[in-house]
């Protein structure tokens, strides 16, 4: 059973609508093991309605499925043995029996099972809301894990049902602050984990029959059985119908191909012929293009966004074979990898709440790479930031290579007011040095936990 966390504002997106008394059409979706059902669940749980969840079989079977639920819930036995061969005849029937004044719910999850094998749900679906849902007081639900389908078949402005949608909720990863509830490792390892499989509540829920973080990747990731070990197979394929040309791009980028060109020489194909498929996989989220702050000309280069991808390909894709022939992978460079994550966590996790309003990101300009620098609305202020992991960091070695790159940052740029920040996981001495405040795994984990106020954007 997944535990729940968070999800304030999703539970409170539905509790409106549930409490308007009129008919809604929401949209929930999301990748695979993200949690829509568990929130679902959580919410329906005191109310009255039906909840479908769809399978990958036969369009008949189907039908059957859904006519068989609506049967049930209102008491219909000639639904129940009645022989029904489409969608339209389907919904037809319902609006002889579906209430106009009674308060509940239909929840359609895993509806892209449903539009991949007959697409006619749609216009069937869209005529049944016209003609008589969307003058009850149903509270319909359609919810969705291919990505692109969802977005293409239900979202897009071509859709039979665009348009007829009151709300649509993308259901994201949890940040880092709810991704540490759900184990009890200490912080650091904490840290680790949402390093390697990001705040995916299914991911995360697997870890939590570990003692510590070592015995977990080396289990899961490590052995042909564990359970990371196909899951990028089963998560790409379930998204394209190439995956192939997909898994390859992502490879690429995992081995450190970022640009556009060198992508597409390494998979294998023309070079224009890249581009569609870098944008697909920023749209699903899969990858993310990052440009340097203060610079909108530059191209920018490409990311593994998905912190679980990154991780396999980088450890378990290379030791396929030795695996495969029962070894047990247990070879994990983990400074060397946590050394690039740990800037993407202290960027995206922690500065930019620390700062809001700010132009927070990372810059580079020739051969100077400042890891990240938080910019104010005014461009007055520029905080830069070099970040470690490491232990018993000397925060003197890094201070004066951080001011040389500022320095030549400043005179692209008159900032008024500057502020140098080193983050590591723990420093040789703890009190600011040359001007440098210091922030170590101590003093995030109370900034992050809610014990130590943010540090003043002022």
């Amino acid at each position: 059973m997944i535990r729940f966390v968070d999800r304030e504002s999703e539970l409170q997106i539905l509790s409106e609508c549930w409490e308007r008394q009129s008919a809604d059409l929401v949209v929930l979706y999301g990748r695979r093991r993200i949690g829509k059902t568990t929130l679902l669940d959580k919410f329906f749980s005191d109310k009255e309605g039906i909840f479908y969840v769809a399978t990958d079989v036969y369009v008949g079977l189907q039908i059957q499925d859904v006519k068989i639920s609506f049967a049930k819930y209102f008491g219909d036995n000639f639904l129940l043995n009645v022989n029904i061969s489409d969608w339209s005849e389907l919904f037809q029937y319902l609006e002889k029996i579906v209430p106009s004044n009674k308060r509940f719910y239909i929840v359609l999850d895993e509806f892209t099972y449903l539009t991949r094998n007959d697409r006619t749900i749609l216009s069937s679906l869209q005529r049944a809301w016209d003609l008589f849902f969307s003058k009850t007081q149903v509270l319909l639900v359609i919810c969705g894990s291919d990505l692109g389908m969802m977005q293409d078949n239900v979202l897009s402005y071509s859709s039979p049902l665009y348009g007829r949608r009151t709300r649509d909720i993308l259901l994201t990863q949890f940040d880092l602050r709810n991704s540490l509830k759900f184990t009890s490792y200490d912080f650091e390892e904490g840290l680790m984990l949402y390093m390697t499989i990001g705040g995916v509540p299914e991911y995360l829920e697997k870890a939590q029959g570990y003692n510590d973080y070592y015995a977990f990747v080396i289990r899961e990731f490590g052995e042909k059985n564990g359970f990371f070990y196909r899951e990028p197979y089963y998560l790409l394929a379930q998204e394209f119908r190439d995956y192939n040309i997909y898994f390859s791009i992502i490879n690429a980028i995992s081995f450190g191909k970022v640009k556009p060109s060198e992508i597409a020489d390494f998979v294998g194909i023309e070079g224009r012929r890249i581009y569609p498929y870098l944008e697909t996989l920023q749209r699903l989220g899969f990858v993310i293009r990052i440009r340097p702050v203060l610079d909108n000309r530059n191209k920018g280069i490409y990311h593994l966004s998905d912190r679980m991808l990154r991780f396999w390909f980088n450890y378990v894709f290379p030791w396929r074979e030795y695996t495969e022939r029962g070894g047990s992978h247990t070879e994990f460079d983990f400074e060397t990898y946590f050394g690039h994550v740990f800037e993407e966590v202290i960027r995206n996790d922690i500065y930019s709440h620390m700062y809001p309003g700010y132009e927070v990101g990372t810059w580079w300009y020739k051969q100077d790479e400042i890891d990240l620098v938080a910019i104010s609305p005014d461009r007055n202020k520029l905080i830069a930031v070099e970040c470690k992991w490491r232990d018993n960091q000397d925060p003197s070695q890094l201070v004066a290579p951080l001011k040389g790159k500022v320095g030549r940052l400043q005179k692209l740029f008159d900032f008024e007011e500057i502020e140098l920040h080193i983050v590591a996981k723990s420093f040789i001495a703890h009190k600011e040095i040359n001007g440098a405040k210091l922030f170590d795994l101590t003093r995030l984990r109370k900034m992050i936990l809610g014990k130590e106020s943010l540090p003043s954007n002022r």
